[in-house]
C-alpha cells in the first residue's frame, strides 16, 4: 500500500472511537502520544473536546435545517391534497431518518476533506469510498447500540 493510501486509510478508518455519554465520533485525537513503557496515552483533551463538540454542533445545525425543510415540504403536500394524513406520517418518519443519516455523512465528509487537504492527499480520498461507507456504517451501528445503554447514576442525578 502506498504512503498516500495509508494516510487516507488512517483518516477514513481511525483506530479508535471517542464516546462521550451517548455521542460517538471517530475523529483524530489531537496531540496523541503512546508511551508503551508507562502504558499511557497523552491527548490534548481540550482540543479533543472542542473538535468533538464542534462537529456535534455542526451536525445538530445541519440536521435541524434539513428536518425543518422536510417538514415544510410534507406540510405543503398535505395541504395541497397530494398526500393524506397516513401517508404524511409514514413519509415523515422515513424522510427524517434519512435526513439524520445524510447530516452525519455531510458533516463527517467535510472533516475528512479538511484532513485530506492538510495531509495533501491527491484525490481527497475519493478512491476510498467503500472504506468510508463501511466506517460510517460502523458508526451508525454504535450510535444505535447506545440507545440501549443505561445511564450511570451520575448522569441520572443531573
Amino acid at each position: 500500500m502506498s504512503d498516500d493510501m495509508l494516510r487516507q486509510d488512517r483518516v477514513i478508518r481511525p483506530a479508535h472511537y471517542i464516546l462521550i455519554r451517548r455521542e460517538v465520533n471517530d475523529r483524530e485525537l489531537p496531540g496523541f502520544e503512546w508511551d508503551p513503557e508507562q502504558l499511557e496515552i497523552r491527548i490534548v483533551w481540550k482540543g479533543m473536546y472542542n473538535k468533538f463538540f464542534g462537529e456535534k454542533d455542526a451536525y445538530d445545525r445541519d440536521s435541524s435545517n434539513v428536518r425543518h425543510d422536510i417538514s415544510l415540504e410534507l406540510k405543503r403536500r398535505l395541504e395541497a391534497g397530494a398526500i393524506d394524513r397516513n401517508e404524511f406520517t409514514k413519509k415523515s418518519f422515513a424522510m427524517l431518518e434519512n435526513a439524520t443519516d445524510g447530516s452525519y455523512k455531510r458533516i463527517r465528509r467535510r472533516r475528512l476533506d479538511r484532513q485530506f487537504n492538510r495531509l495533501q492527499v491527491k484525490d481527497g480520498g475519493k478512491g476510498m469510498a467503500g472504506f468510508e461507507k463501511s466506517a460510517r456504517h460502523r458508526l451508525k451501528g454504535i450510535r444505535f447500540g447506545l440507545n440501549f445503554v443505561d445511564d450511570s447514576d451520575d448522569e441520572m442525578e443531573q
